[in-house]
This record gives C-alpha cells, structure tokens and sequence, in this order.
C-alpha cells in the first residue's frame, strides 16, 4: 500500500507542472505561429511546415525530401476554414509530393519544383476548392541516407 501510495505521489508531482501551464494556456488567447511571422508579414499566408516524404527506391528508402510550403488565401473566412483544416491540408500536400516522389522523381537527380507545386496545387484545390488558395513553395531540400 505504501509503495502505491509513494508512485501515485511520484506521478502527482509529475503531473502537476504540466496541468498548470494547460490551464494558463487555455485562458490565454492563441498564440502566433513564430515561423510563420518569420517567413512573411502577410496577413494572408498560412506557413505548412514540415511536409516529410521518403526517397523509394527498388532497394529500400534512399533519403527524405523536406519541403516547406505556404497557401496564400485572401478570403478571410476562407483562410480561417482552411486553419481549422489544416491537419487535413497538411495530409494533402503531402500525398501529392510522396505521389511525385515515389513515381515521377529520377533518383539521385535534382526534382523538378514546378512539377511538384502543380501537384499541390491540384491537391489544395481538391481539399479546399478550386481558385481559393494559391501554393508556394518556401523551400525544398533532399536528405540522402548513407
């Protein structure tokens, strides 16, 4: 009995950092996107980071491709649907790059950027609607594995 107690308390002290700062989180008002503010002062810009897709080859996986993209929405309602969707446009983009990764791309050759943001494009418009959002990519950067 003394032994649970001791974790139950362990545990509880554990824990308890980290309701405080969910609870002074929730009351605060959302906070802003630092990466976002980094890339462009546009009000209109939504940043999607972090779009990671692996290299295929017919031996395994030969590296990871990072890209960086940003949708430009000037609708405002639009832009707020399209943040509250944003996991689901994230998803999106990335099929559309791991389509062309894994299918259009020439291993150990350079890819062909205008190739991949058509791609996105169409997977934004499939995702958000046509002629609402604009694709642009921020930066695009290949990882080999050794």
């Amino acid at each position: 009995m003394k032994r649970l107690f001791r974790y139950a308390f362990i545990a509880g002290l554990i824990l308890l950092p980290s309701l405080s700062v969910a609870n002074a989180s929730s009351t605060a008002e959302a906070p802003v996107d630092k990466a976002v503010s980094r890339v462009t002062g546009s009000k209109v810009y939504i940043a999607v980071t972090g779009l990671n897709v692996p290299i295929a080859r017919w031996d395994g996986f030969s590296g990871m491709m990072a890209i960086d993209a940003g949708l430009e929405i000037p609708d405002d309602a639009e832009r707020k649907r399209a943040e509250d969707l944003l996991p689901r446009v994230r998803d999106s983009l990335r099929q559309s790059i791991h389509v062309y990764m894994n299918s259009s791309y020439p291993a150990d050759s350079v890819p062909d950027l205008d190739a991949i943001c058509q791609r996105m494009q169409r997977a934004i418009d499939r995702a958000l609607g046509p002629n609402i959002a604009t694709v642009t990519v921020a930066s695009a950067i290949i990882h080999p594995y050794s």
